[in-house]
This record gives C-alpha cells, structure tokens and sequence, in this order.
C-alpha cells in the first residue's frame, strides 16, 4: 500500500488507487492479452471502473480515502470468507459465516478435480442428476429445490468416481473421503455446511469444460431467484460472483480484485453492452445463453 499513498500519507485516494490498478492490469495484459480483452475495456477504463467499485466497497467510513485497515482487510478478505461469496449467493437456507479456502490451503485445482472425479466422461446434466439424488436435505430458500449437505455431497463423488474410474483404479477410500471434505469446502462458499443449488451450479460451470446448454440453463434457473423469467443485473452478478470465488479457490483466478468487486463490473459492463435489448428486468432465457456461449462460462 505505501507505494501508491500520496506523500506516504497513510490512506489512498481515487486517482492513487486507478494509478495502481492501471498498472496492475498493463501488466495483466501483456501476460494475458486475451483475458484482459474479454472485458471489452483499455487497462485505464479497466482500472477507472474497477476504483469507483472499490471504493464504494472498502471506504467504510465514507472519507473519501482507504486508510491502512481498510486496505487490509479487504485484502485479506479472500483467504477468510472466499472473497465475500456469501453477501451475493442465493439464500440456503442457514446461517453460519463465510467458510471456505484458497487454492494454496485446500490443495484443489481444476485438474485435480477432473481426475478425481472423471468429469471428462460425464455430461454436465448427467453430474447434476447424480448429486441431486443423493440430497438428503430441502432448501426452502432456493423454492424447494434440493440442496447437499456433506455427506450427501461424498456420496455423490463416490458415485462419480466409481461409474467413471473405467479401466482406471478406483481411489482409495481414506483419499476419496478427504478428497471430498475438502472439496466441499470449496464450493460451500458461504460456509454454512450446506451446498446450495447456486452453489453447486457455480462449481459445475467451473469444473466441466464447454458452454453446455444444459449448464446454462441450470444456472438460469438458480440464479433467477424471484423466478420472474428474467436475470436482473443483482442476479447476474450474483452467478458471476460464485464462479469467480470457486475459480480463486481452485487456483485459476488470482484475486488482482475480491471476486465481487469483478463480478459487479463484469455484469454492469455485460448489461450495458446490450443496451435497452436486455431491457429493464433483465435478461431473458435467450439473452442469457447467448451471452454465456460467448462469455464461454
């Protein structure tokens, strides 16, 4: 933080915190020229967007400057509760604070999970379906659908593991379980024991490549929690929030911003680049998928 306050005054101002953040994403897009380009935004435009949503998140006590403490905690934040995960998801229906872990202390990645669990054999709904019949739990929060508590969750994995593993060796049973636990971990984002629909849904769109419309339409369906047929803006950034937290867990996103911060620019730029075609309720089912094909979510 000394680096970008002015005259090492302590605390950062607007124009100090753009400087730092243009910096942070020319960096970024010379070493990911095309990560930075999906935003649709120069590394200043970028930044500007990305210090006025900044602002209104960390300056808690509305000085007009972020002093030292709220720097760090919000810095630190992503380790602690996933980044803020659980201020965005749909309900679940029980209390409890943020959970969850980064990739560095879970020891999970993508890859790791795909080869536990054999993701590339299975269709995206056929994984669902499997998890959803070993619920054991109801989720009134989310309309009644099913939601994993840990154990169900386990059997769920064990079952993909077994009809998947072919002519591979199954896991041993001590590696599966703890294999599981500590998955589960990741993807309760908001840490209160249960994985919910949304949650489960962020973690799937994750995991298994491609922009399957099934996917699709299962993260819809999760995300549109008045059930109106549409996908507000909140809505949106809600399901953008829950991918990037599961990808910060797993190691493929590296927090330059908490994963909330770039969910509300990602929606906010993705609703205004669609003008009045989204209209003032949000996105329709067609809408949605074909900006998650060309996302590639």
């Amino acid at each position: 933080m000394p680096t970008y306050t002015y005259r090492r005054a302590g605390r950062i101002s607007p124009a100090e915190l753009r400087t730092y953040l243009v910096a942070v994403f020319t960096v970024l897009s010379s070493v990911d020229p095309a990560g930075v380009a999906n935003f649709g935004q120069s590394p200043a435009q970028l930044a500007a967007a990305t210090a006025s949503e900044l602002f209104a998140e960390l300056d808690t006590d509305r000085s007009g400057f972020i002093d030292l403490a709220e720097f760090a905690a919000a810095y630190n934040a992503g380790d602690r509760k996933g980044a803020g995960a659980d201020s965005f998801l749909p309900p679940s229906g029980g209390g409890g604070g943020g959970g969850g872990s980064s990739a560095a202390s879970s020891g999970m990645s993508t890859d790791l999970v795909s080869r536990m669990l054999h993701l590339d054999r299975f269709e995206p709904d056929d994984v669902l379906d499997m998890l959803e019949e070993c619920a054991d739990e109801v989720d009134e929060g989310l309309g009644g659908c099913v939601a994993l508590s840990r154990r169900a969750f386990a059997r769920g994995c064990a079952r993909l593991e077994a009809l998947g593993h072919g002519e591979r060796a199954l896991a041993p049973v001590a590696t599966m379980a703890a294999f599981t636990d500590a998955l589960f971990d990741v993807l309760d984002l908001n840490g209160d024991g249960v994985m919910s629909l949304g949650e489960l849904i962020a973690g799937l769109c994750v995991l298994m490549p491609g922009a399957a419309v099934d996917k699709c339409r299962a993260a819809f369906t999760a995300f549109d929690v008045n059930g109106d047929g549409y996908l507000s803006e909140p809505e949106l950034t809600a399901f953008l929030n829950a991918v990037f937290t599961v990808m910060y867990r797993l190691g493929s996103y590296t927090a330059v911003v908490p994963p909330k911060v770039l969910a509300a620019i990602t929606a906010k730029q993705s609703f205004a680049e669609r003008g009045s075609r989204a209209g003032v309720r949000g996105m329709t089912w067609p809408q949605f998928e074909n900006w998650f094909h060309l996302a590639g979510v």
